[in-house]
């Protein structure tokens, strides 16, 4: 269940991109229901993209989590239950952020943190699916410490690259609101800016790579970096097309799909680094 909570945010942020991507942003011009007397607009084509989204993030990914919550008290899992009450606190924050947004016309700011926290309560969730995926109790490290910490600085800089990667969208002409409604930045320096710490982060995850290969980490540590690396290359190309294309908006769709990818591989790779203690085996460590 877990997992299928990873996958609906997942869509929440893909679906969310595709409303600000077609100008459907406010085809429900109103909050907590879609228009004035209804909670639907009718069968508009810009109603319905926001509609869906607003399904999808509130309904089924209510449902999603109040399951999830069930199984995880079934299981009385308590290394989970803080995490599952920060996912129900996050889908009311993302319902205030939501209305809020629309309220404000918008507003990119409210915006980009409408995103970030969905890709925060998606980490949630996936910490959530590795956890009831192995016993309770501690874990031991499967590899070097320097592993460790690299791997939890690849995280830290995918976030500040989704990060500044919103602030270019405020600030570029896939806002999503008017003309005159965008991120003061300079749209060259921010996408400048964006690419610098791109440029950073690959670096970085090379030498991840190349570390876990030739200090022997176990294959699915080593598989699973090769694939932030390869999802890291296909997000850079993405990212030179669009420059070289006028950015049109499908490519930035494939865009925003592919940084949610990238977030959650980073994840996957820092989380794979520890497995549960047996008897005998190395120093312990923190469970998580």
């Amino acid at each position: 269940m877990a997992g299928a909570v990873c996958w609906i945010l997942g869509l929440v942020v893909v679906t969310g991109a595709a409303v600000r991507l077609t100008g459907s942003g406010l085809g429900c011009p109103t909050w907590p229901t879609c228009t004035a007397d209804s909670l639907h607009s009718g069968l508009t084509f810009h109603g319905l993209i926001e509609f869906g989204n607003r399904v999808l993030s509130a309904g089924v990914f209510l449902a999603g989590v109040v399951v999830l919550a069930w199984l995880v008290l079934r299981v009385r899992r308590s290394d989970c239950y803080g995490l599952v009450g920060a996912l129900f606190g996050g889908y009311v924050a993302e319902a205030v952020l939501g209305g809020l947004t629309v309220l404000t016309r918008l507003n990119p700011l409210l915006v980009a943190v409408h995103l970030l926290l969905a890709l925060g309560l998606l980490w949630d969730a996936l910490v959530i699916h590795h956890r009831l995926g192995r016993p309770a109790g501690a874990v031991v490290t499967r590899v070097r410490p320097e592993v460790t910490w690299l791997s939890r600085a690849l995280v830290a800089g995918a976030g500040a690259v989704i990060v500044v990667g919103t602030l270019v969208t405020g600030t570029g002409p896939w806002a999503g609101s008017r003309v005159d409604n965008r991120l003061p930045f300079d749209r060259r320096d921010i996408t400048q800016l964006h690419s610098d710490l791109v440029l950073l982060l690959a670096g970085g995850v090379v030498v991840l790579v190349v570390l876990l290969r030739v200090a022997g980490a176990p294959a699915d540590v080593r598989r699973r970096a090769s694939w932030v690396l390869g999802l890291l290359i296909a997000q850079a190309a993405v990212g030179f097309l669009q420059y070289a294309t006028g950015l049109p908006g499908w490519l930035i769709e494939v865009h925003v799909a592919g940084a949610t990818a990238f977030w959650a591989s980073c994840l996957l790779l820092a989380l794979s680094l520890t497995e549960p203690l047996q008897v005998g085996r190395g120093e312990l460590a923190p469970s998580g």
